[in-house]
């Protein structure tokens, strides 16, 4: 879990014992173990509620998709869309007329 090895783990233990002394260690070390404990139950059920919720996006957008190729497939092809051409002799409508113009642009 933190990558510590054997020889690691004795001289924190004996620092520890050094420290804090043989009569307390004991309890000490119980302690330090039920929070390590907590914290693992706690990661666990925060990854199983991310397991869940990822869970039922895919079941979503699997339905999603089947119920969209079913409707596909019931109304046959697509229609589709035809581009329709502007008439060239149109002014844009993002130009303002010219101010003091001639009667032609309006």
């Amino acid at each position: 879990m933190f990558n510590i090895g054997f020889s690691e783990l004795i001289v924190i233990g004996v620092i520890a014992l050094i420290f804090i002394g043989p009569k307390q260690l004991p309890e000490i070390a119980r302690t330090v173990g039920r929070f390590i404990n907590e914290l693992k139950r706690a990661s666990d059920e925060a990854m199983g509620t991310f397991r869940d919720a990822s869970t039922q996006s895919e079941d979503f957008i699997r339905k999603t998709r089947e119920e969209l190729l079913r409707r596909v497939s019931e109304e046959g092809e697509a229609p589709k869309v035809e581009k329709t051409q502007t008439v060239a002799t149109q002014a844009p409508a993002s130009e303002p007329p010219k101010p003091g113009g001639d009667s032609s642009d309006f």
